[in-house]
């Protein structure tokens, strides 16, 4: 079966790490294609004997196309994919505002909706607010907050790599802290508040939930080793629910108050759990970032 993938998202976001992988994959990859050919690309290699691509990637930039051109091509191919036997989708590549800015500070390249009188901060808003559309179309969302181009090209072949034997349905654990606002593209969020706080052990303070000693702590406190288990269960349902239903990716977001210790413990002890049944990755939103307000706000050295 012809697969087809429509890959778009935030400007900086890894779009060009993300036609590099899929290349990798044997996906050939048509860049900034103008959305009305689309279905006529599609017909002209389905037509074709075997010796033709038999998965295609689209990738748009917003500097090309409004997001409505995109939206009715890719619906247009959604309504016609059963009758002409193809595979569709939409991957969504996402970051946080503060890390979209750092990149294109730090490449000093120009955003594509800024300007001489629009902010680098207000274009990105912008242009999350003309992209919110196609998020919310989109089988399979990647925040690459967190990740290198070599961690974001990982996740990118586990999700569309056909020969992985644990099958492309995948699930990220990540912690955060909900001072810091709760992820957006979470599927399952959870609040572990309640649990006893080891910010107020000054033997902790500066150390996270991945440190031996917080561990133990978290995973000893009341109710600790209860959530785990209780938590785990549910997934267990859940995941295989999820798994059933088709879909990609499922994202368990865990919480605390700054996101350094307990939520990082829970994730992590989450992960192991499921790393074994699914392809699964971790990763820790706020864990550094409130170490270093921790030891700013104590004047902690080191």
């Amino acid at each position: 079966m012809l697969k087809v993938l429509l890959v778009c998202g935030m400007s900086g976001a890894g779009k060009t790490t993300a036609q590099s992988a899929l290349e990798d994959l044997g996906y050939m990859c048509i860049d900034n294609m103008p959305p009305t050919f689309i279905p006529l690309v599609v017909d002209l290699v389905e037509k074709q004997d075997e010796a033709s691509p038999q998965k295609i990637g689209f990738i748009f930039d917003i500097k090309y196309h409004s997001v409505n051109n995109i939206l009715t091509a890719f619906q247009g191919l959604k309504e016609r994919q059963i009758d002409h036997k193809y595979q569709v989708e939409m991957l969504f590549l996402d970051a946080q505002d503060s890390v979209l800015l750092g990149r294109y500070r730090e490449t000093r390249r120009k955003h594509p909706l800024a300007s001489s009188t629009i902010s680098l901060a207000d274009a990105i808003q912008k242009e999350r607010q003309l992209m919110q559309k196609l998020k919310q179309q989109s089988e399979v969302i990647v925040d690459t907050s967190k990740l290198n181009m070599k961690e974001l090209t990982l996740r990118l072949t586990t999700l569309f790599n056909e020969e992985n034997d644990l099958g492309i349905f995948s699930v990220t654990f990540t912690s955060f802290g909900f001072k810091h606002g709760i992820p957006a593209d979470a599927d399952f969020v959870l609040d572990v508040r309640y649990l006893p706080n080891p910010f107020y052990d000054e033997t902790l303070r500066v150390l996270t939930g991945k440190d031996a000693e917080v561990v133990n702590f978290v995973r000893t406190s009341e109710g600790g080793e209860e959530l785990i288990t209780k938590t785990a269960e549910y997934l267990e349902f859940i995941l295989e629910k999820y798994q059933q239903d088709k879909r990609n990716n499922f994202i368990v977001a865990i919480g605390c108050t700054g996101g350094q210790h307990r939520s990082v413990t829970i994730t992590e002890e989450l992960y192991s759990h499921f790393k074994g049944t699914y392809v699964c990755f971790v990763q820790h939103r706020d864990m550094e970032h409130n170490v270093l307000e921790v030891k700013k706000r104590f004047n902690i050295k080191g």
